[in-house]
C-alpha cells in the first residue's frame, strides 16, 4: 500500500489539462444559456434570463475533500451502506457531510480529481468491532456504472483521529470495570493514506458512490460486553483537486 502525500500524485501538466477541460465545459454552458435567452425562453426558464453570477472561462483549482459519514448502533447487524447519497441538510450537518445539491452527484459545474482515499473509523470503536470491520467488509468506489476501486476495508487508513491506545488499570478495579482504550485504523498523519497512482475523475452530472458491504455477516458488540459496545461512526473521504467556476 502506498503511503505518500496525497497532494503529490498530480503533475502540473495534469492540473493544466484539468483546468482547460473544465473551463471549456463552463464556457459551453454559458453559451447555451445565452442561446435560450435570445430565443425568448426567459419566462419558461427564469434562470436563463438572469445574469450568470459565474465568470465564463475562469475556474478555481483547489485542494479539496468530499466526505460522508454513517453511524451504526451497538448490537445492530452491519448492513450494506451506500455513501454520498444524502447531501447536507437541516438534519445532516457539515460535521457529517459536505456534499451539496443532489445526492450522488457533484454540484454544477464542479469536477473532482481524486488522488487519495481515506476511511476513518471512530476511535471509541471496541476492538472486536474494529477487527470485524477491517476483515469482513469490502469497499467499492463506483463512478457511473463502473467500479473504479475495490478492496477490503483494512487496505484504507484514516490518516487522522486520536492516537491513545490504552491505559492499564492501577490498583483494584471496581466490579465490572474495563480498561480505557482507543482504537484506530491508522496513524493520525495526513500523509499516511492510500494514494492513487492513477487519479480518478468525477465530472459534473456523473453519478458516484462508495459502498461498504459486509461480505461476512456480523453484529456490533452489545453494551453488555466488556468492554461495552457503543457501535461506531465511519467517515469516507475522497481527497483530491476540485475545479469550480469563479464567482
Amino acid at each position: 500500500m502506498k503511503r505518500l502525500n496525497s497532494q503529490a500524485s498530480v503533475s502540473l501538466a495534469d492540473r493544466d489539462l484539468i483546468a482547460r477541460l473544465s473551463a471549456e465545459a463552463i464556457e459551453r454552458n454559458a453559451r447555451t444559456r445565452e442561446r435560450f435567452s435570445k430565443r425568448g425562453l426567459g419566462k419558461q426558464f427564469p434562470r436563463c434570463s438572469s445574469q450568470n453570477p459565474g465568470v465564463p472561462g475562469q475556474i478555481d483549482i483547489i485542494d479539496w475533500t468530499y466526505y460522508d459519514t454513517a453511524s451504526f448502533a451497538q448490537s445492530a447487524a452491519m448492513a450494506t451502506t451506500v455513501f454520498f447519497q444524502t447531501p447536507i441538510s437541516g438534519t445532516k450537518l457539515l460535521n457529517a457531510t459536505n456534499l451539496q445539491g443532489q445526492g450522488g452527484q457533484l454540484p454544477f459545474p464542479q469536477t473532482l480529481t481524486i488522488t487519495a482515499l481515506k476511511v476513518y473509523i471512530a476511535n471509541n470503536t471496541v476492538p472486536a468491532d474494529l477487527v470485524n470491520l477491517l476483515t469482513n467488509v469490502s469497499f467499492t468506489l463506483t463512478v457511473g456504472l463502473k467500479p473504479f476501486f475495490q478492496c477490503p476495508l483494512a487496505v484504507l487508513t484514516a490518516g487522522m483521529g486520536a492516537f491513545v491506545t490504552a491505559a492499564a488499570q492501577v490498583g483494584t478495579a471496581p466490579a465490572g470495570s474495563a480498561p480505557l482504550f482507543s482504537t484506530s485504523n491508522g496513524v493520525p498523519d495526513p500523509r499516511a493514506v492510500y494514494t492513487l497512482s492513477k487519479p480518478i475523475i468525477i465530472g459534473y452530472g456523473e453519478n458516484f458512490n462508495v459502498t461498504l458491504q459486509p461480505n461476512v455477516a456480523f453484529n456490533f458488540a452489545a453494551n453488555t460486553t466488556n468492554p461495552a459496545g457503543v457501535g461506531t461512526t465511519i467517515a469516507i473521504h475522497l481527497d483530491g483537486i476540485l475545479t469550480r467556476q469563479v464567482q
